[in-house]
């Protein structure tokens, strides 16, 4: 074949340079049209979504809000008719006064909303104008003691009731309207979205064909979106198998919580029904109390394994007593195996260093799930052995104490232990629909295992029974464990004075009426700022001890503190001790309340044994 000849390689030069060129030309054209296309659908979602900002948006904020303050009024008003005392009716006074501010701005803001029409204004102006009469008439008809619940009651279905609904009806029409808006934007958005996607292809195409002599460097490229695809697809499936597990997980959920809930709310009925019965009454006192225990017990192992997952969850290092550890397990668990008729036989040592530094409180948590899922699936006249045993490590300091559960109960099939420490697992039985506990008790377990550095294992057979084996390394010490304060069960009242500082007028009441069950006189404070001002004007000494929520209006709980032992410093004054009293539960919550400066913390709701130990502690 001729070489070709030299005006025929310039040629196919000039070729090969002119087609790079057009090329280069298309593509950089194609580049422009998704720039400006990109640009303009951009500024098209901005606009749209700024316009909604500044109509409907607002208008459905302020929607909400003014459902949640007609709803109230409304429930005001139903309670009305059990209001008799002058107190009461203040109460009722300053609720209307308090939501009057809010209501009244919500609807100004829904009528400066162009997208309202001005009748839906005109309806909630009126109306709400009505109410306010309705209301005045309410608070006199309740002061005057002539006029009978029954009067009470009619005046407000006839007069209160109708105008709430209408006010309702036109809040959630206007909520509706605004809800549309915002799906407007939606679709504004998904259209702007797929205009991207098909100048995004065209450009794709015209690269690929613009680059075909790379063909096999795009081979090879395939080949590893291929792997990376299979591993998405792996990852997809185990996102989609850890969501159906949720799903389920929820689904149980919600029978589980409205199972406690459920019979909280029907025997508080029962017990305003039979108020002068008072066996019975202490019998649904008695049954309220187990069920809200069960719901406390469902929501921490819920709240735990969040924490873990968040990567929050930390441990506590303090000396405690590993014996003394079992003792309180015993005491726990022997009442439920008693109850079910179980022989529970614990057995712990001899131990070589019971004295050992490590978080008291999450190994309990560990041995006390594994002990009452062993007496929870045990059959009657079964058994439940529990043993601590120790063993040295390479590390003179650290020794490793293996704790093991045992019982003869129903057992476990072995497809299930191979994901009983999964979450949401649960097993699931032929003989019952109903499965017992939120799935998360095993996982929790395992996770604080692991985190403690330690290791877990399960033996099992169905119908036999089951064997947990927990190995723990702690550090031995010879220091004594802290001293623990007096039950709340001992007899003998206290006597001193608190001041309780909490901002939610339910659980003030509550905390009162359960700290002067000890004989102890008690003060309050709404919220930091009042606290910090009852202290200024107090003479030394005059409370013994502060109870001190953490999240409150004007100044929290944490802040609080720290000024209170900045006045202390700069008085001169003693050490005044702070408990913490608040329904932050977790951990990284304890911690912060005792880096503000407080000397103690526990959590809602109040426990009367912690409440005891902590009145007794610095009472006592």
């Amino acid at each position: 074949m001729a070489e070709p000849s030299s005006d025929e390689t310039r040629h196919q030069i000039t070729q090969s340079t002119l087609l790079s060129r057009v090329t280069a030309v298309i593509v950089s054209v194609l580049l422009v049209v998704f720039f400006l296309t990109t640009v303009g659908n951009t500024a098209t979602i901005l606009s749209t979504v700024e316009m909604v900002k500044n109509d409907p948006y607002p208008a459905s904020v302020a929607a909400g809000h003014l459902e949640t303050r007609l709803v109230q009024l409304r429930t005001m008003a139903v309670r009305s008719v059990y209001i008799t005392t002058p107190d009461a009716i203040e109460n009722m006074l300053q609720i209307y006064h308090d939501a009057d501010p809010d209501i009244t701005e919500c609807i100004s803001v829904i009528e400066h909303c162009d997208s309202v029409r001005a009748d839906q204004v005109k309806v909630l102006k009126d109306g709400y104008e009505e109410l306010k009469t309705h209301q005045q008439t309410l608070v006199e008809l309740c002061r005057d003691p002539a006029v009978g619940a029954a009067e009470v009651h009619e005046f407000v279905n006839e007069n209160l009731v109708p105008v709430v609904t209408t006010l309702l009806n036109t809040d959630l029409s206007i909520l509706d309207e605004s809800t549309r808006a915002v799906e407007n934007v939606y679709q504004a958005v998904n259209d702007a979205c797929r205009r991207t996607i098909f100048i995004s292809c065209t450009l794709i195409v015209a690269v690929v064909v613009s680059l075909f002599v790379y063909t096999a460097i795009l081979h090879r490229k395939t080949k590893r979106e291929e792997r990376l695809t299979a591993e998405l697809q792996r990852t997809l499936e185990v996102a989609q198998s850890a969501s159906r597990a949720k799903s389920t997980f929820l689904s149980s959920m919600s029978h589980d919580i409205r199972t406690p809930m459920n019979a909280i709310v029907g025997l508080t009925t029962i017990a305003e029904n039979n108020i002068g019965d008072t066996e019975r009454v202490q019998s649904c006192l008695e049954r309220i109390d187990t069920s809200s225990r069960h719901l406390l017990s469902l929501i921490n192992d819920i709240l735990d394994m969040n924490e873990i997952e968040s990567g929050k969850i930390s441990l506590n290092a303090e000396p405690f007593s590993i014996s003394g550890l079992m003792d309180d397990l015993v005491a726990i668990v022997q009442p439920q195996a008693r109850g079910r008729g179980l022989d529970l036989d614990v057995s712990v040592g001899p131990l070589a260093h019971d004295m050992v530094i490590g978080d008291t409180l999450r190994l309990h948590q560990v041995v006390l799930n594994l002990a009452s899922n062993a007496v929870k699936y045990s059959k009657p006249d079964g058994w439940v052995r529990i043993s601590v045993q120790e063993s040295p490590t390479a590390s003179p300091e650290v020794n490793s104490y293996l704790i093991t559960v045992e019982d003869n109960g129903i057992g476990m099939d072995q497809d299930f232990l191979e994901c009983i420490f999964e979450p949401f697992e649960r097993e699931r039985k032929e003989t019952s629909s109903f499965t017992e506990g939120a799935g998360l008790g095993m996982s929790i377990t395992k996770n604080l295992v692991d985190l403690m550095g330690g290791t877990i294992s399960v033996e099992s057979q169905r119908g036999v029974g089951s064997r947990f084996t927990v190995a723990v390394p702690l550090r031995v010490t010879a220091a004594t464990g802290p001293c623990e304060p007096e039950s709340a069960a001992d007899q003998g009242n206290l006597h001193g004075r608190v001041l309780l500082v909490e901002d939610d007028a339910l659980n003030r009441e509550i905390a009162i009426e359960l700290i002067q069950s000890f004989g102890v006189e008690v003060e309050t404070a709404c919220d930091g700022v009042e606290a910090l001002d009852e202290l200024r004007a107090a003479e030394p000494g005059r409370y013994g001890m502060i109870f001190m929520d953490c999240q409150m209006p004007r100044m929290g709980g944490l802040e609080a503190t720290e000024k209170i032992r900045e006045m202390e410093q700069e008085m001169g004054h003693v050490h005044t001790p702070i408990v913490a009293m608040t329904a932050n539960a977790f951990n990284e919550d304890r911690k912060k309340a005792l880096r503000a400066g407080m000397d103690s913390f526990m959590s809602k709701p109040i426990s009367m044994t912690e409440l005891g130990k902590q009145l007794r502690r610095y009472l006592g």
